[in-house]
């Protein structure tokens, strides 16, 4: 059996926890839970929809996320060994999506467009107009994913076929799972990794590609810059995310991101506080916090070296600095770029010297009670 190593920096000890059989001690639904709340584990920057009513065939898909760069996934959970059958219900539902029309979805996923725009952070008009036609596009052909603690080798034989053959998006993600008396451990791993990401690259549009391209360098210096701090890869819309770097602070991240429309374009490195469950009040108490904070102590103007604006927007409150870049080509010099990497690397700096300051974490940077009340 075997067997992972996690080692607590605080007390300097390493505690061994084995790998287990999921299905001896979970159940089917545990799994949905999982995902459903931690999305994720399989598909980055992606919210979980869920309709309450079966599709016509009377069956109903375990999860449907989306993505923000419009995607759709159909995902279908299994706690043991998945077989063929699995791809076989996932190709049912994707053919009943396809006979759908966007109103008749957002009918099924009890959600609509702006519900959409809000929970995946698309405020220009731009992003939103592509996720718009990249949403149409992926009802007619969603990608289906298969997601189990084991996938037997003829489905793994099947999704490739599919895949390679006859162009439907279909992968499969099996996990390694280690859990003891207080913990479990999902390891998700994507079978042909490579070849879905390659696959993937191949749909991209110019502009995607180069988005791609711009955040991959500027990501690759930010990590020679600050080793461990990350292990993002590029993406291809116009923002990239890291964590915040505290633990538990799942609504907060930093960002670099471009605002505006085609020719007027802004590129922003700005800490995002985004708390969409308890609402505008938690955002806007954060705002004040911080606003206040920054004019006693002047913290982020003193490691960013320039007057950070601090915004609140309702949905979020943002903390950050601009460059006027006019577009995507406009930003694509060295200039920019190494201003984006300093300043991400000087605003990560600010935002944890002022969590110190406020008394919001400890010497080990983990949330104090105050932390917790001010920002969870």
């Amino acid at each position: 059996m075997a067997v992972m190593g996690i080692f607590n920096k605080a007390n300097k000890e390493l505690k061994i926890v084995e790998e287990s059989e999921f299905e001896k001690d979970n159940k089917e639904e545990h799994l949905q839970s999982i995902m459903e709340k931690n999305p994720e584990l399989v598909s980055e920057e992606s919210v979980t929809l869920r309709g309450t009513k079966a599709l016509p065939s009377g069956k109903t898909p375990d999860l449907i996320l989306c993505s923000r760069s419009g995607i759709l996934t159909i995902v279908e959970l299994k706690r043991g060994k998945a077989s063929r059958d699995a791809i076989a219900q996932l190709l049912e539902y994707a053919a009943e999506m396809h006979k759908m029309q966007t109103a008749d979805f957002f009918s099924y996923a009890e959600v609509g467009l702006e519900d959409l725009f809000r929970k995946l952070a698309l405020e220009n008009d731009e992003d939103r107009a592509g996720f718009e036609t990249a949403l149409e596009e992926s009802l007619k052909k969603p990608r289906l994913l298969l997601v189990s603690y084991d996938i037997d080798d003829a489905a793994k034989r099947l999704a490739d076929f599919l895949r390679s053959t006859c162009g439907v998006q279909i992968y499969c993600i099996n996990f390694d799972y280690y859990s003891d008396d207080n913990q479990e451990i999902f390891v998700p791993k994507e079978i042909g990794e490579e070849y879905v990401e390659e696959l993937e690259k191949r749909e991209w549009s110019p502009t995607q590609k180069a988005y791609f391209d711009f955040f991959g360098e500027v990501l690759n210096e930010f990590k020679i810059k600050n080793p461990g701090r990350t292990d993002r890869k590029g993406t291809h819309g116009a923002w990239l995310q890291v964590t915040a770097g505290i633990r538990d602070l799942k609504n907060t991240h930093l960002e670099w991101e471009f605002r505006g429309k085609a020719k007027n374009k802004e590129f922003w490195t700005v800490l995002h506080f985004e708390h969409m469950k308890v609402g505008k009040e938690k955002n806007k108490k954060i705002f004040e916090i911080f606003k206040e904070f920054e004019k006693k102590t002047g913290t982020f103007k003193k490691y960013l070296g320039e007057t950070p604006e601090i915004r609140f927007e309702g949905w979020r409150t943002v903390i950050g600095v601009k460059k006027d870049v006019g577009s995507l080509e406009g930003a694509n010099n060295p200039e920019i770029k190494s201003w984006a990497v300093n300043q991400m690397t000087n605003l990560d700096r600010a935002w944890k010297a002022a969590l110190q300051s406020l008394g919001y974490v400890n010497e080990k940077f983990e949330l104090t009670t105050a932390g917790r009340i001010a920002l969870l």
